[in-house]
C-alpha cells in the first residue's frame, strides 16, 4: 500500500492514504451508479462493456492508456535485464533529469 519513501515521511504516507481513498471512493460510487443503471433497467452490461470501449478510444483517454503501456513495457524490461535499469538510472543523474 504504501511506497517506500512513506516509511520515512508520514506526510508522503498520509498523501498516499488520501489518494488511495479517494480511488476507492470514486471506484464504489461507479460501481454504484452501474448497478443502479442496470437495476431500473436503464442500461446492461454489454452497453457498459461498448461504452467503456468507446472512451477508450477517446484521445484524451488513449494517450493516457497509451503512455501507462509503454511505462509497463518499461518495468518489465528492466526486471528482465536490471543491469541496463542501472544504465540508464546512472545516465539519467548525470543529465540531471532524475534527482
Amino acid at each position: 500500500m504504501f511506497k517506500n519513501s512513506d516509511y520515512y515521511d508520514l506526510n508522503a504516507a498520509q498523501q498516499t492514504i488520501a489518494d488511495k481513498r479517494l480511488m476507492l471512493d470514486i471506484y464504489i460510487k461507479n460501481l454504484a451508479i452501474v448497478e443502479l443503471l442496470k437495476k431500473h433497467n436503464i442500461t446492461n452490461d454489454l452497453e457498459i462493456e461498448a461504452c467503456e470501449n468507446y472512451i477508450k478510444t477517446l484521445p484524451e483517454i488513449k494517450t493516457v492508456l497509451d503512455i501507462m503501456k509503454q511505462s509497463e513495457s518499461k518495468i518489465h524490461e528492466y526486471q528482465s535485464n536490471p543491469e541496463q535499469h542501472l544504465r540508464d538510472l546512472f545516465q539519467a543523474k548525470i543529465n540531471r533529469t532524475i534527482k
